[in-house]
């Protein structure tokens, strides 16, 4: 009896910790990693097209306001109430996540930003990851 009663704790603790900690867990499986492939050459030109809309835009602005742009008032408005740029600043199909733009004026090499923009000249530029190495350059 006392060999049961034993057995029936044991089994008790082991089925209170088994109910505790739920069940086991599941394996998780990877997804395979893309294929490096460079962008096609039609994406790279309705980016610059998009990156030379949004500079003019920018640029016209600019000269109406007398001043730079700041990064921060890219999608503002000028004192008649319209906005700098017509439409919001695109999304980069070419860069995971959320659309971010950075500002850089002259350098070649940029993060995983969409976008570069350079305040003194105006400047929007697309950002084109090389996938054959770690570097990233722009859309000229």
């Amino acid at each position: 009896m006392r060999l049961f009663a034993t057995a029936a704790l044991a089994f008790s603790v082991w089925a209170s910790w088994a109910a505790w900690r739920g069940p086991p867990p599941q394996t998780q499986f990877k997804a395979p990693a893309t294929l490096a492939r460079p962008p096609s050459a039609e994406t790279i030109a309705t980016l610059r097209k998009m990156s030379e809309q949004m500079t003019a835009a920018i640029q016209r602005a600019s000269a109406e306001m007398g001043r730079p742009i700041e990064i921060h008032e890219l999608e503002g408005r000028d004192a008649s109430g319209q906005p700098f740029l017509a439409t919001p600043i695109p999304d980069n199909p070419l860069i995971n996540g959320v659309s971010t733009v950075i500002e850089s004026c002259g350098s070649t090499v940029y993060g995983k930003a969409d976008w570069v923009y350079c305040p003194s000249s105006g400047e929007f530029t697309a950002t084109v990851p090389n996938p054959f190495n770690t570097e990233t350059h722009k859309a000229h």
